[in-house]
């Protein structure tokens, strides 16, 4: 009996060894016609074959044989009609194609009417790859932390090691730690092992690995020593037969040129062919050093940077001589100085029918406490170019400025128009219709205007969009306040300016609030990273919490210089925050002796610091109103601090406005020093600090510390 068994498990054993010797077979069912071609393209890690099996539909089925593979092998089963199309002379619109991609083994397989080729273990674990998005779009590391024995995650990983300098240490590490041998694909965990003994000496942030070279008259030299030091650079690996690296070098020239001051390039031929190296440059004239590997440094570059795939092969290195990347094409070039804030060119190339010559356009930046000039050209013929350099997306606003000939007002604006300008080419067209009104804003550039170019430029544009209905009625209300307050001879007290500075205070919150929470829906934006830095200014207006809240929501913004300013700033904001301790200083009271401030604050009282001047009209008019405050909240004391220049018009003013409180005079150091801790940019400053020494309220408005005291006194 037991000799039975054995026999019926060797003939068994034997059966499956040949099957397996057989190759595959696929037997599908599919929703298609008769006669579709049914074919299968499979590759290796670093090479693609065809034919692997083909066949066709026959009543909704199709049978597919292959030879024995020596791996697993990914590919991609496809269906056709081009035969069916060619045959019945069908408009080529009829042409129908699938894609489906697949790991293919040894073995019977079953490809099912959902598209899927199922049947073993292997292409099951393919199949979970492809609903986690593929291997496109799948995250690979998450995949393999969840198969960590699997032929599928050997694949990625092999994928992950193809080329040096992909990775960073940790990201190595990691595979190593976690990837499993189970010797189900020898030939896989031998190219692993292979190119994981590589990868630990060409990872992101390591030196370059050296190799051997000839620089352009014959001299041996090696890579180490060629490569700049103090600027970044990109090592570009081409060859005179790789039609696309000659087809970028004109774009890496560009990119060189722009940035010149910060960035070079250096080329390394892998041509075998001294000759065809030289004749290719002759075509080619590149501005920048040039080498060709040697028969040793050749073998080097794919045995020690896993260049598995070719040239072109580019690696982008630091001042200090470590790789940072090694980027696909040019533009993920650009994009990395974009993001490390090296200052980059930009070239706005405008066209405005009617625009006479006359006419100059000025961009200014619209970014932090000074406007800066970022360029400024004539208007020719209807057109303009703009040539000017930014480290990072730049909010600006560009005008267009017509001589008036007239003594005071030399020139007018036809418009205000507000972008991002990012370095790069962009483009700017506008209609007849700019022309026709005086000055319109960004918001209302819609349908007037058409800017192209520039990621950053369009994600503005989807922010004027969201943020439009509450800018427009901001601005509304805004207006309506203004023409009133000066009809009503600047008198907030009047019902109807009230009312209407209550009605614009609403919508401006509104708005405020629809930008925050446009900031928040994208904080991978440059726009939002943009307003947020914005934000660093609005001293005394939030807490630290807020600042802190606002960093880490755009820590990993790609806009790195606007991030790197908000970080950079924080500790000096966060001296300037509602909640922070008081700053004391030293002034000069009307019987002329010195006096802190410090002094003058009284137990379990707030106190109002009303920064003045006797020239300034809006302080005075304050005053009574700051007077009613003290009858209505007992709990309020005032120190007013006089900025004036001479002494003779704060004592005059004094007398004149008979304010029942404590008086200082600010001059020399002790002015400069208070002006800096509460940020006096303008007068009037109403300074509130709370009983415990804390400032609560930083504002130019009374009422604001009319609300404040309204919710904080009990």
């Amino acid at each position: 009996m037991k000799k039975l068994v054995y026999i019926i498990t060797l003939l068994l054993s034997t059966h499956a060894l040949q099957a397996q010797e057989k190759g595959f077979v696929i037997n599908g069912k599919v929703n298609l016609p008769d006669g579709y071609s049914v074919g299968i393209v499979c590759h290796t890690d670093t090479s693609t074959f065809s034919d692997v099996a083909s066949g066709y539909i026959k009543k909704g089925k199709f049978t597919l044989r292959g030879k024995h593979l020596d791996s697993p092998a990914q590919g991609t089963l496809m269906t056709n009609n081009l035969e069916l199309v060619e045959k019945n002379h069908w408009p080529t619109d009829s042409i129908h194609w699938t894609y489906n991609e697949i790991i293919l083994t040894n073995g019977k397989l079953t490809f099912t009417p959902d598209f899927r080729l199922k049947g073993t273990q292997v292409q099951q674990d393919y199949n979970d790859l492809l609903d986690m998005g593929g291997e496109m779009k799948a995250d690979a590391f998450a995949f393999i932390d969840k198969h960590p024995q699997s032929v599928v995650s050997l694949y990625l990983a092999n994928k992950l090691l193809q080329r040096g300098y992909n990775l960073t240490n940790e990201q190595v590490a990691h595979l190593e730690k976690t990837i499993q041998m189970t010797g189900a694909d020898p030939t896989r965990e031998k190219e692993y092992a292979k190119r994981m003994k590589s990868a630990k000496y060409t990872t992101k942030g390591s030196g370059v690995t050296d190799l051997d070279l000839l620089d352009i008259n014959g001299n041996a030299c090696h890579l180490v020593d060629v490569v700049p030091k103090g600027k970044y650079v990109l090592i570009d690996f081409w060859a005179s037969w790789c039609g696309m690296c000659l087809h970028a070098m004109p774009e890496v020239a560009e990119i060189a040129e722009d940035y010149k001051d910060n960035f070079c390039v250096i080329g390394i031929s892998i041509d075998t062919k001294d000759a065809a190296w030289r004749k290719a440059m002759e075509k080619h004239p590149e501005p920048w050093p040039q080498y060709i590997t040697t028969k040793q440094g050749y073998q080097d570059l794919f045995d020690k940077y896993q260049v598995g795939n070719g040239v072109p092969y580019y690696l982008f290195v630091d001042p200090q001589g470590k790789v940072i990347d090694s980027p696909s094409h040019p533009q993920d070039v650009r994009m990395m100085l974009e993001q490390l804030g090296i200052p980059g060119p930009f070239i706005l190339s405008g066209n405005v029918p009617g625009l006479g010559n006359e006419t100059e356009v000025v961009l200014h930046s619209q970014e932090g406490e000074k406007q800066e000039e970022l360029a400024r050209t004539k208007v020719e013929d209807g057109s303009f170019m703009l040539k000017g350099k930014v480290k990072s997306p730049t909010m600006a606003t560009m005008q267009f400025l017509v001589p008036t000939h007239h003594e005071l007002f030399p020139t007018r604006s036809l418009a205000d128009i507000r972008l991002m300008v990012s370095p790069g080419r962009m483009s700017f067209d506008a209609s007849q219709e700019l022309l026709a009104d005086s000055v319109f804003t960004s918001y209302e550039k819609e349908g007037r205007v058409t800017i192209n170019g520039g990621k950053a430029e369009q994600e503005y544009q989807e922010f004027l969009k969201a943020t439009l209905q509450a800018q427009l009625a901001a601005d509304k209300t805004a207006r309506q306040y203004a023409m009133s307050y000066f009809e009503h001879g600047m008198d907030d007290s009047h019902p109807d300016v009230n009312a209407l500075k209550q009605q614009d205070e609403a919508a401006k919150a509104v708005y405020d609030q629809t930008v925050d929470g446009f900031v928040k829906a994208h904080p991978d934006y440059a726009v939002s990273a943009a307003l947020s830095a914005q934000k660093m200014y609005e001293y005394f207006q939030h807490d630290a919490v807020f600042y802190d809240n606002m960093y880490a929501m755009l820590k990993n913004n790609p806009d790195t210089a606007h991030v790197n300013f908000i970080k950079r700033n924080l500790p000096f904001i966060k001296q300037r925050v509602l909640g922070v301790d008081y700053t004391d200083f030293t002034g000069k009271q009307p019987n002329n002796k010195a006096c802190k401030l410090s002094s003058l604050l009284k137990t379990g009282k707030f106190t109002l610091v009303d920064f003045w001047a006797s020239w300034c009209g809006p302080c005075r008019k304050a005053i009574p109103r700051v007077k009613k405050m003290t009858q209505q909240y007992k709990q309020l004391q005032v120190v007013s601090v006089s900025l004036d220049e001479k002494e003779p018009a704060w004592r005059k003013a004094m007398k004149e406005e008979k304010m029942p409180w404590a008086q200082l005079w600010l001059t020399g150091t002790e002015l400069r020093d208070a002006a800096q801790a509460y940020m006096i940019q303008t007068i009037p400053r109403l300074v509130l600090i709370s009983p415990q020494g804390k400032i609560v309220a930083v504002t130019h408005d009374p009422s604001i510390i009319e609300n404040t005291l309204m919710n904080q006194v009990k």
